[in-house]
């Protein structure tokens, strides 16, 4: 009887290792095989809901994949938990939507790398995401990566590594953002008006007001990038990015008075013509970038743009 006690006892005892052991063996594996069980917390939780996994459950693995992927960056996957909410309030098709959302993480990616390689990236998770958003609105409205890395150096020779820098790089390229999807402006007046705001010493704050001398221009009759030239003059911003002149800014008066730098151009004289104003502004930010010093609001603010949507 001793004998057959002892034999069940060790019998019990081994199962209970064997089991606890292949137990770790097995959380091993799922923590290995799906990251997004630890990761991808919002978005996760928008396909728990039954509504949103009724429609979307085909592309499910493959867009909380993209959340660990968002996760691994240092941000929050709230970016693409937001524009599910987004793409479904619109019912977009799931493989629309799909194309979407991986284009949002390549142009998340993208800002991040950019961001890092210029030590602006922020440690704190809720900051990141919320300048990443910022940036995401740009590039979704055309912003190119050459154009935000050319403007983030600009920016931190102009400030500094700090917060202030990013800061007004995304105020000058909402601006570019404005005026291109107005004016049409080719690759080297868009870098040019960019440089020219960064550089100032105009507070950025103020520097949507190029954008009304611009239009004061394009009333008078001259083309887009004459219409960004005569602003730029007007504001003593010039070219290379000059000072502002004190108490005039670009919203002064209307071309061809004494503050202007020049009459209306020959053959325009009738003028109400705008030649280089398109119509509509279908590229250009759904909401203007807020600077991340003031977005403090998490990571669940709008960023956008539509789901599915054309822009680049």
């Amino acid at each position: 009887m001793e004998k057959v006690t002892a034999k069940r006892i060790w019998h019990k005892k081994t199962m209970t290792i064997s089991t606890s052991f292949f137990a770790c063996i097995a959380m091993a594996v799922l923590m290995l095989s799906a990251p997004s069980l630890l990761f991808a917390q919002e978005v996760e939780a928008w396909f728990k809901k039954p509504a949103n996994a009724a429609l979307y459950s085909q592309v499910r693995e493959d867009v909380i994949a993209m959340a660990s992927q968002m996760q691994a960056l240092g941000l929050s996957d709230s970016i693409l938990a937001s524009r599910l909410e987004e793409g479904a309030r619109k019912k977009v098709s799931p493989n629309i939507l799909q194309a979407s959302l991986q284009g949002d993480l390549q142009r998340a990616i993208a800002a991040a790398l950019i961001l890092k390689e210029n030590g602006l990236f922020p440690s704190d998770k809720k900051k990141a995401t919320a300048a990443v958003e910022q940036i995401l609105i740009l590039m979704r409205a055309g912003t190119s990566e050459d154009e935000f890395r050319i403007s983030l150096k600009a920016a931190i020779a102009k400030s500094g590594k700090r917060e202030s820098a990013l800061s007004r790089a995304i105020s000058a390229l909402s601006v570019v953002a404005e005026a291109q999807a107005t004016y049409q402006l080719n690759g080297t007046d868009r870098e040019r008006l960019a440089l020219a705001l960064i550089a100032s010493d105009m507070n950025e704050k103020r520097f949507d007001s190029i954008l009304a001398s611009m239009n004061a221009f394009a009333q008078a009759g001259y083309r887009g990038s004459e219409a960004l030239t005569k602003a730029l003059e007007k504001a003593s911003l010039g070219a290379s990015g000059g000072h502002e002149s004190a108490d005039e800014g670009a919203t002064g008066s209307v071309p061809g008075t004494q503050n202007g730098s020049q009459g209306m151009p020959q053959g325009n004289q009738g003028g109400g013509a705008q030649e280089g104003k398109t119509q509509g502004s279908q590229h250009a930010p759904t909401e203007k970038p807020q600077p991340p010093a003031s977005t403090n609001q998490g990571s669940h603010g709008k960023t956008g743009g539509s789901p599915g949507s054309n822009s680049r």
